[in-house]
Formats: C-alpha cells, structure tokens, sequence
C-alpha cells in the first residue's frame, strides 16, 4: 500500500500536505443514538501521570467490559475499546458537527465493495508532526511526532487492519481529511474556508470532506485567544454537511481545570500538539467512522419516496439534495444571483509538479528545510519566469499566484502579469509570521490555456529586499 505523505515534495508544500490515509470501517454500532451522561470529573494529582499513562485523559467512570460491548451491539458507538479508553462522553463532545454523513457513507460503502477507495490530507505543519524534538530539545522540527504516530497514520494503521480488501491509493480522491484550523485565523478566514470547502466538494469525484481540528493556546498573529480557523469551520460544516472532529472541547477544558497539562500536551511551543494529542485525534476519526459505517448499514442509501411532491407541508430538504453544494455562500443573501464556478480550481506548486515553460537564469527551485518549496530569485530586476495554466469550463476565468511574505529572506517586489493585466507583489512586511499570500493576477480570462509571466522589481530608492519565493499558480 502507497504512502504519499513521505515520498513526494507536494507532501511537504507549504500549508497542504498530501499522506496517504484509508476510510474503513469496525462493526460495532448499530442505529439508534445511545444515551449518555457526563461523568462526574474530579480534579485528582494525576498531572504527574498522564505522560505515561495519556489514556487517564480521557477516562470517564469505570464501565464493565459487558456493558460496554453491550452499548457498542445495540447502538451507533464507536468500539468497546475506543469506549473504555476515552468514554463516550469524549467521542460525542470531539463530534463538533456530525451532519447527514451521506457523502462519507459512500465512500464507505464503495470501500465494502472492495473497490479502489482514495483518502487525502491537506494539512500543514501539525500534520507533519512540527514541534520541539523531546529528547534532543531541537526546536522547529517537523517529525519530533514521530511520522508513525501521527494522526493520519493512526487512522491509517487502524483501518487497514479493519478493512484490508479495498485497493486504497491517495490520487483523484475520495475522501479529504481538512487540517488547517490552527493555520487559519477567526477574524479573517471565512472567506478563504470556504473557497477551498466549495472547490473541494466541486472536484470530478465528488469526494467526502471531513475537519479534523487540532487546537492551540496562541495564534498565527501571535494572539492569546481560544478562537482558531475552526470557528469559520463551525458555521461552514453546518451549511455544507460536511462533518468536524475536534480536540478543542475535551482537552482543552481540561487542560483549563489543570493547566500543568499544558506540557505533556504541546510540543515545546503554544501551536503543535505532541503525540498525545495526535493519538486522541486519530482515535477520534476512527470512532467517527466507524459510527458512520453503522449507519450506512443500518439506514444505507438507497432511494426512496419522501413524499415531497404530494404534501407541501413537508417543507424540508429531500434525499436528492443530499451531497450537492449550495448555490448560495454563507454571507450572501439568500435569494442572491450571484453565479459561483461550478468546477474546482487547477493549481500547480513548487516542488510538486509546477515547471516554468522555458529555464529562466535568475530563478531555482528552493527548498526551505526540504519542506517547503519556491521556485526563488535572489536579484532585483531578474529575468522573466512563466508558468502555463488552464482555466477549465465552468471557472470563474480567473488565474492567480501563491508567494510567501516575511520579514526574513530579504524579500522585496515582483511583478507578475498575464495577457496585458498585471498586479505589483511585496514579499516583505513586518508581522512576525511568514505565511503564503495569494493574489489574483488576471481576471476574465477564456477557458483554455494561459501563461503567467513574473519578475522581480528594481531595488528601492529606499532600500528592501530583492528575493522573491513563489509557490504556485492556480486558476479559479
């Protein structure tokens, strides 16, 4: 079985990441949503403890193995064994939105049949197992999680021991895992969600899309607040159906009743979770889809007549609704006219397919800690690059670029230009993070192919950088 996530550059570009992961499936649930109570949770010294015993997070009151295995037979529930670790009560709050699941059924139910099932994740830096090295106290380290025990490859381990008989790769995909909410910010990231939720669901495969939310203590401005990318998430995964599994609610509250959690729950900084928090989360996907696996079974998929057409009264979304994205965005009216692309983007990034269509001498492909990838110049009033790009049937005709801004590199201007418009770009500013930008280069462009020409500007009278690092060339 192919594992993506460690072979290719585009595993490492910057804010998506692909790995190889499988849906699959444990047959322990059942229909009906059993009942549940939260557990009284006292506050005891097991601080000391949870590093070597991390499942003393999550335990609810002591439950017998019978009664467990009964609530798994008779009900919706995750395994016996994800119920004896973590509780139930874990396992619901982590469910932040569950939905219909009729796009995740299906996938799971294709992965029944033994067919080619395919799963991704795009993901960044939490993903990639980022943080301090516990034994050697290296900072900024991707894999200091370990790659085997990261998130996605537990879900990966579990479900290929469930569910061996699907032939599962990580190309035109199926499934997408979304793990970007400590990436993006509250205040600013409704709109970019939910471009990259609508073009997702609007591939060719029609894939399932599922968030999956680390959570963290600062964010990426350097501001000590709860709020993350997966309160826009919150809003976005009710009007598109698309489920979000969580860590925020569990762990967090109680890291609140006992700060000293704090460290065996972050890596060495207030952003990147440890293994520990990896293994809650992928046990929490797990347990998720194997609720949902019940349902497909217990419910399934099949057609049949709601009675819409002959009782107005029934005023609600019928099955043959299910799965398809609104014509309508979030924050627009609802009777808006307003024509949104039906076709996803195309994208090309650095280090992953994306090539200049002739060599130009100032620029070279650059990686950054062999994780990150830009094609780079170093010299002002460089050479030209141009990439090719396809806008498809259906687009918006527009075509846009990706580049990195930071105060560090000595970055300065370039400008970038297709077929007589034009757009001035500043790789410099002075916020203390170093994130991609992207900015629209040309609108109103025919379906076909296209070139995007970039170089950089002279140096300022006043002084700045002359570097530029680009990362990809998209067209919406």
């Amino acid at each position: 079985m192919k594992d993506s996530s460690s072979s290719a550059p585009a595993g490492r570009a910057m804010y998506a990441t692909l790995a190889a992961c499988i849906v699959g499936i444990v047959l322990y649930c059942s229909l009906a949503l059993p009942s549940y109570g939260v557990p009284s949770f006292e506050l005891p010294a097991w601080t000391s403890k949870i590093t070597s015993d991390p499942g003393l997070l999550f335990r609810s009151s002591p439950s017998s193995s019978g009664s467990l295995e009964l609530l798994a037979s008779t009900s919706c529930a995750a395994s016996p064994t994800l119920l004896a670790e973590y509780g139930q009560h874990n396992l619901r709050m982590a469910q932040v939105h569950v939905g219909s699941g009729y796009r995740v059924q299906k996938v799971l139910q294709k992965a029944a049949r033994g067919e080619r099932v395919r799963v991704g994740v795009l993901g960044g830096s939490v993903s990639l197992g980022h943080g301090t090295d516990p034994k050697t106290g290296h900072r900024n380290k991707y894999g200091a999680v370990p790659h085997e025990a990261q998130w996605h490859q537990l879900v990966l381990a579990h479900l290929e021991q469930t569910f061996p008989q699907a032939d599962i790769d990580g190309e035109d995909l199926d499934l997408i895992a979304v793990e970007m909410a400590v990436n993006d910010e509250f205040s600013n990231g409704m709109d970019s969600v939910e471009n990259l939720l609508r073009s997702l669901l609007n591939l060719d495969s029609e894939p399932a899309v599922l968030f999956v939310d680390f959570f963290a203590l600062q964010s990426g401005s350097a501001q000590k607040t709860i709020l993350s990318g997966q309160d826009v998430q919150n809003s976005l995964a009710s009007w598109y159906d698309v489920p979000q599994i969580s860590a925020r609610p569990a762990l967090l509250q109680a890291m609140i009743r006992d700060p000293a959690l704090a460290e065996p729950l972050f890596l060495g900084d207030l952003r990147h979770g440890t293994q520990v928090v990896h293994r809650f989360v992928g046990n929490m996907v797990v347990g998720y889809l194997q609720e949902e696996q019940c349902r497909a079974e217990r419910l399934g998929l099949e057609e049949h007549d709601d009675g819409r057409d002959e009782d107005v009264a029934k005023a609600w979304l019928g099955r043959d609704g299910l799965g398809k994205v609104p014509s309508v965005k979030l924050n627009e009216g609802w009777d808006t006219k307003i024509e949104h692309p039906t076709k996803p983007p195309t994208c090309g990034v650095a280090g992953a397919g994306l090539e200049p269509v002739e060599p130009s001498p100032d620029w070279q492909l650059f990686n950054w800690k062999y994780s990150k990838y830009f094609w780079e110049t170093t010299v002002p009033s460089s050479s030209t690059i141009a990439f090719a790009a396809v806008v498809r049937e259906g687009a918006q005709g527009l075509l846009a670029v990706s580049y990195l801004r930071s105060r560090q590199y000595d970055l300065g201007k370039a400008r970038c230009s297709v077929e007589g418009q034009e757009v001035t770009l500043d790789g410099s500013w002075q916020r203390s993070t170093s994130v991609a930008q992207t900015a629209i280069v040309a609108r109103g462009l025919a379906p076909g192919r296209h070139e995007v020409r970039c170089r950089t500007l002279p140096r300022a009278k006043e002084g700045g950088g002359t570097a530029f690092r680009l990362m990809g060339v998209m067209t919406l």
